[in-house]
């Protein structure tokens, strides 16, 4: 099982999925595909499990949460590292590719670990997410969902509040996060 560490995420019109391009700490690389029904589960667990990680009144919960959005999004956009490039066929070597039949989701304080599933339910690789880089995630597939035009039922109003007010990727671009 592959731990991987940085990744980016591109909606792919002709399959009508996200990629995730992944690399672990070993230098392995592997692709996977999330499908839009698997997304419409996740996203709204990802935001409850942000949501209920401060101890905030909620009334103040959304402008707290708009704030912290903001600040994952500045620092995903101050980082310089490249982007995750993928083997192709051509150069000898194939990335293995999985289509994501479920995740497993881990809870450990702060943070949130994604183990993927192939439709035996056997996980082939897992993604550690603290709460910034969920943050940011969550920002980078808002703007793939919007690129695909995908519905954002299920989203919370402090991530569309703060995606409206920041410039998306731009439709084809892979973000690294």
């Amino acid at each position: 099982m592959l731990k991987l560490e940085r990744w980016t995420t591109q909606y792919v019109e002709l399959e009508d999925r996200m990629r995730l391009n992944a690399l672990s700490s070993q230098g392995e690389v592997m692709v996977l595909w999330l499908t839009q029904r698997l997304l419409i589960r996740l996203v709204p667990y990802f935001c409850q499990w942000l949501e209920a990680q401060s101890d905030i009144p909620s009334a103040v919960q959304s402008v707290h949460h708009g704030f912290a959005q903001q600040a994952a999004q500045l620092s995903l956009q101050q980082s310089t590292e490249p982007e995750v490039q993928v083997p192709t066929e051509a150069g000898g070597v194939q990335a293995p590719a999985l289509l994501v039949y479920g995740v497993e989701v881990s809870k450990i304080e702060g943070h949130i670990t994604l183990g993927f599933k192939d439709a035996q339910g056997q996980v082939h690789a897992q993604l550690p997410l603290p709460a910034q880089a969920l943050r940011q995630w969550l920002q980078v597939l808002h703007s793939q969902y919007i690129a695909a035009q995908w519905p954002t039922m299920g989203w919370p109003e402090w991530l569309l509040e703060h995606a409206a007010l920041t410039s998306a990727a731009p439709s084809g671009s892979a973000l690294l996060h």
